[in-house]
């Protein structure tokens, strides 16, 4: 079981290891948020549904080494790149 007592980075390399548990530890402490500014951008529920979820899909599939030190910083970067790749 995760806690918030945990960094980003332990969360993050527990994910890199296929740590289900940790993925749906990390989703459930920065959904809202992630909602929150994506739909700032969008002023669209379902873009900004859909692109919460390819965020967290991203997550889980490339596993990446991540550089950054906040896991928000992280995931509104490709939150970033999904919105400009779709040309909202």
């Amino acid at each position: 079981m995760y806690n918030s007592d945990m960094t980003d980075l332990e969360l993050i390399c527990a994910v890199r290891q296929n740590d289900r548990s940790a993925f749906d530890f990390i989703y459930i402490k920065n959904w809202k948020m992630l909602y929150n500014v994506v739909y700032e951008c969008t002023l669209s529920i379902t873009m900004t549904e859909s692109i919460v979820q390819q965020v967290f899909v991203e997550l889980w599939i490339s596993r990446e080494p991540v550089s950054e030190t906040d896991l928000s910083v992280y995931l509104l970067k490709i939150a970033e790149q999904i919105i400009l790749s779709e040309e909202i």
